[in-house]
């Protein structure tokens, strides 16, 4: 379901406890989101995630004061499409 809310274009807030398979659903969707040409930027609350979800996953205080701070927004070419 979480898969489907996301291809349609809807946002989507994964939680729950430990081993309970949020970083595997985060990364089964981006793997599909980027077979279908979108850019996917994947942040994490911690670093320990954000290691999980791979290169170019960065926490949320990265993205801020990368993309918010510095007002470079995302969608420009310091992140790369698939």
């Amino acid at each position: 379901q979480a898969k489907d809310i996301i291809l349609r274009g809807e946002g989507l807030l994964i939680t729950g406890a430990p081993g309970s398979g949020k970083s595997f659903l985060c990364l089964e969707v981006c793997k599909l989101l980027k077979e279908k040409g979108e850019r996917v930027v994947s942040i994490a609350l911690t670093h320990s995630c954000a290691k999980l979800l791979g290169e170019g996953a960065m926490t949320v205080q990265a993205f801020l004061h990368r993309h918010v701070l510095h007002s470079n927004l995302w969608l420009n070419q310091s992140v790369s499409k698939g």
